[in-house]
């Protein structure tokens, strides 16, 4: 089955059925930890120091996201 061309090119996220667990554990921490780097690099020294409790908030709403999308459906491709 081909996909049209304006299908999105993070939409493979939404697709994707990873079985192994490792694999799902691994995508989902690093999209945490992916919020929490690109929530801290625009960020000037003198505004404090370490990361807000708003930021550790929305990593862990993103890696909740991950893990769900990523869980295996019941009609996988055969």
């Amino acid at each position: 089955m081909r996909r049209s061309a304006s299908f999105a090119p993070t939409a493979w996220l939404l697709s994707l059925n990873v079985k192994d667990r490792g694999l799902r554990t691994a995508v989902t921490v690093l999209a945490g930890l992916a919020v929490i780097y690109f929530g801290t690099t625009g960020s000037d020294p003198e505004d404090g120091e370490g990361i807000s409790g708003g930021l550790v908030v929305l990593a862990v709403l993103a890696a909740l996201l991950v893990w769900h999308l990523t869980k295996p459906g019941n009609n996988a491709a055969k």
